[in-house]
């Protein structure tokens, strides 16, 4: 391992604070964390091709000898991604936030409907049509696997085969809502870090599109986004795609979820659930 290596990666789960998370821990000093939302560089083939001394500078441009951390939610999901960077750095410190995966895959709905990602109209018709979508295209796995990635037993197994359980950090997303100064207290004394004296204030808001085709042009490999990759420098494209998202987002707060979805989901997500909370040797009641 050489010091620009990866020493803390946040791995997910998706809609589950960590964003917050890599924020927090890039306030630390002696920590570096990228500006963009994803690390996507163990998860997207083209660009892990390219190596990682080929994206650094891209990621961390004003990076001076501090411990590099990164956050990419795919990791945890996407086998392939976690043994890439169990191959970077076998030992790096693995953070995992998890959310009532209810909770969790209603918020990626809608998640995915502000990218431009979910052309359902309801959560309940897309639950419905989740099988058959992730057997035909990746896009639909990346973006649309609502309940398979709240199956979060299957997915530390996963992380436990390629990294040391020592180190890895479980923590729930209800900690840290509940009580955010000793959520992050108790995480840096497991990093073996010290704690700022003041947490930074991050809110990653949710939101829906104006127009969702453009945040799907922005984000979704095409003819298009092929072309401007050769025509145009990439801090260009990253600063019109920017410009193009935020314009695009407005405010919106999805309707309560369907009484019955939740029972529905509670029950299928039941076993599941039990079989994490041994797992990770933690009561998950407060889910139900």
């Amino acid at each position: 391992m050489n010091n620009r290596s990866i020493e803390i990666a946040i791995i997910g789960a998706q809609k589950s604070g960590t964003t917050s998370v890599l924020r927090f821990l890039g306030s630390i000093d002696n920590l570096y964390s990228h500006q963009q939302k994803e690390f996507t560089f163990f998860v997207e083939n083209e660009e892990y091709q390219k190596g990682y001394e080929a994206v650094f500078g891209s990621y961390f441009p004003d990076w001076n000898g501090q411990k590099v951390v990164v956050k990419n939610v795919g990791i945890m999901y996407f086998e392939e991604a976690a043994k890439r960077l169990s191959e970077h750095n076998p030992d790096c410190k693995i953070i995992v936030i998890l959310r009532n995966p209810i909770d969790r895959a209603y918020s990626h709905f809608w998640y995915s409907k502000q990218l431009g990602f979910e052309n359902e109209n309801s959560f309940e018709a897309a639950l419905e049509l989740e099988e058959n979508r992730l057997s035909e295209n990746e896009q639909f796995v990346k973006h649309n696997a609502y309940f398979s990635r709240g199956l979060y037993a299957n997915q530390l197994k996963t992380v436990y085969k390629y990294f040391d359980p020592s180190n890895v950090i479980v923590e729930l997303y209800d900690d840290m809502i509940a009580d955010q100064e000793k959520f992050y207290d108790g995480l840096c004394q497991k990093l073996g870090l010290n704690a700022p004296s003041k947490l930074p204030s991050v809110k990653n808001r949710g939101g829906r599109s104006k127009i969702p085709y453009l945040n799907k042009l922005v984000l979704q490999e095409s003819s298009i986004k092929r072309i401007s990759k050769v025509m145009v420098p990439k801090q260009i494209r990253k600063t019109i795609g920017g410009a193009i998202k935020k314009w695009n987002k407005s405010n919106h707060q999805p309707p309560s979820m369907n009484p019955r979805t939740r029972q529905l989901l509670q029950e299928r997500y039941s076993g599941p659930n039990k079989e994490l909370s041994g797992f990770i040797n933690r009561n998950l009641d407060l889910w139900k």
